[in-house]
Order: C-alpha cells, then sequence, then structure tokens
C-alpha cells in the first residue's frame, strides 16, 4: 500500500512538474480550424450555415512598428449546405477544399509569454493571451474583445497535447471559456475577426507539438482554392503502404498501382513529388520532424489516397 502511494505520489510530481514547462506558441508549420455557425436566412424562419476557418503560420513574416510578427494567412471552407429547426445538418469533419482564395489579415508576435495579434485593418496590436496570470486574476475575455469584457481565472490545470503538458486555463463567461498554452482559445482563435457570439476549435496541428482536438471531432485539412477536386475524393482510393510510419531518415512507400506521389506539410506546401512510381524509398534527412501528407494519385484512374506520416 505504502509503495502504490509514493509511485502514484512520484507519478503526481512528474506530471505537475512537466506542465509547468511552458509550451510557446508556434511560429510556423502550424494550422487550427474552427466552426462557425451563420445565418442565411430571417430570423422568422432561420436558416444556418457553417463555415470552416484554418488558420496557419507559414512562417513568413512582417515588421511594423518596429515590431516583428508572424503572418497569419486564413483559408476558409463555406458549407452550402445548411440546417433549420426541422431538418438538422450537422457539421462534417473531413479533407476539404476551400471555395475561396486565401487572403493574409494580420501577424502575431509573442513577448515574455503574452501573444499579441494586429490587424490590418486596425491601428493598435491587441494582447490576446498572458500565459502568467494566475487563479483569480482578471483578463480581458478574447472572446468578446469588441465588447471589452473582463472575466477572471478560475482554474489552471493541464492538457496533453502531443507528448507534452500544455498549460490549460479556465475562464468563466457566458460559457466555460478554456485558453492552452501554445494553442490559444478552444472556442475561438481569432474572434474578433468572425463579430459572432460562439464558435469552437475543431483542431489544431503542428510540427512542433503535434494534434489537438475535441473527443467529438477529428484532425483533417483544407486544402487551397483552386486544388483538383481529386484530391477530396474519400469513397474512391488508390492503396498506400508505408513502413516505418513514424520514420526517421528513410521511408518506403508501396502503392497498389501506379501513382504520382505528393508530399505536403502540414500547412499545405509541396515537398515533393513522383511521377509514375509504385515502390519507392524516400530518403528524408533533410526533412524537418513533425507532420506530412502523402498523396497518391492513381494515374490510370484519378483515384486519390491521403495519408498522415511522421518524421522523427
Amino acid at each position: 500500500m505504502k509503495l502504490r502511494t509514493l509511485l502514484a505520489a512520484a507519478l503526481f510530481i512528474t506530471l505537475n512538474s512537466t506542465a509547468q514547462t511552458y509550451q510557446p506558441f508556434p511560429k510556423d508549420n502550424v494550422y487550427w480550424i474552427y466552426l462557425t455557425g451563420y445565418i442565411l436566412h430571417g430570423q422568422s424562419t432561420p436558416d444556418y450555415g457553417y463555415i470552416y476557418h484554418q488558420y496557419m503560420l507559414k512562417g513568413d513574416d512582417t515588421v511594423l512598428n518596429n515590431k516583428t510578427y508572424k503572418l497569419i494567412h486564413r483559408r476558409r471552407f463555406v458549407d452550402s449546405n445548411k440546417y433549420h429547426t426541422n431538418k438538422i445538418y450537422a457539421p462534417s469533419f473531413h479533407n476539404r477544399i476551400a471555395n475561396v482564395p486565401d487572403d493574409v489579415i494580420g501577424g502575431i508576435r509573442e513577448d515574455s509569454q503574452k501573444v499579441y495579434i494586429k490587424y490590418f485593418d486596425s491601428n493598435p496590436e491587441v494582447l490576446y493571451y498572458d500565459f502568467t496570470l494566475k487563479v483569480n486574476d482578471s483578463f480581458a475575455d478574447p472572446i468578446y474583445t469588441y465588447l471589452n469584457l473582463k472575466t477572471a481565472i478560475i482554474k489552471i490545470d493541464s492538457v496533453l497535447v502531443g507528448s507534452n503538458y500544455h498549460k490549460r486555463y479556465h475562464g468563466q463567461t457566458s460559457s466555460t471559456l478554456e485558453i492552452i498554452e501554445g494553442i490559444g482559445n478552444t472556442h475561438e482563435f481569432y474572434p474578433s475577426l468572425i463579430g459572432q457570439d460562439y464558435g469552437y476549435m475543431v483542431c489544431y496541428n503542428s510540427t512542433q507539438y503535434g494534434t489537438y482536438h475535441s473527443d467529438s471531432t477529428n484532425v483533417f485539412y483544407i486544402h487551397p482554392y483552386g486544388t483538383p477536386a481529386s484530391v477530396e475524393k474519400t469513397a474512391e482510393r488508390t492503396k498506400l503502404s508505408i513502413a516505418p510510419n513514424p520514420f526517421t531518415n528513410t521511408v518506403r512507400i508501396t502503392a497498389a498501382s501506379v501513382v504520382k506521389l505528393s508530399v505536403y506539410n502540414i500547412v499545405g506546401k509541396l515537398i515533393c513529388t513522383y511521377n509514375k512510381v509504385k515502390n519507392i524509398d524516400i530518403e528524408t534527412g533533410s526533412w524537418a520532424k513533425g507532420m506530412y501528407y502523402l498523396v497518391g494519385e492513381d494515374v490510370s484512374t484519378g483515384a486519390v489516397r491521403t495519408e498522415r506520416v511522421v518524421k522523427r
């Protein structure tokens, strides 16, 4: 009994000390997707639709007022389906192709565990997240920055993201607010851009920390506007075998048929392409650690298979 108690205490101390290691915001190779709803028609007979927002940091930056910001790229899929009180249409969490072009909406920077965002359509930067706060400290609620509301930290705990523990701050507003180190707000990452009172994060993916999503969603990706529709196909697929996965310096890809093989990093940048291959060993020593997507397109049928792989 004493041994189990000591082991439990040691585990608690280990997890607690791990959780105290600060996890800064990533600067590149990261994206967030969150979902918001909008009214299609009048309030008397409301029909609603969904917008999937994908925000990306690709590593490019800009200097404004002597401060360096990482550019925030925005990609969106506006769902053409709708739902109303008589027929519910639930959101669907799978790969999509943006139906509007990407744009750049601002920049983000971090200084002394405080994260600032500068919108290009406004003058001052906004303090979005302060990760030096303690329980009972108050702060401007990032969900309602346009209303200048304050909320208080009611609890701080930790959540596992990939292989690292990140502090999670709980605040109380009209709904429970959660802000995670290195990720941000689980309700809305850039709420002032939306002008909505609700929304929630669907998934997060970075080479630095790995993936994060709620129990009711999964990790997926929104491809750039203009991507061939075949990339989004899920019903018709050509099989890809990958070994090992995760990998370090070499990965072997075996396809069921001859394919055009393309490799993308997690923000959609094309890393390499191989035409008309069936079995190939790819040297990956120069690749950065993190997650990648392999897209194999059957050269005869056009069927597409997308697989997620990890470089360690």
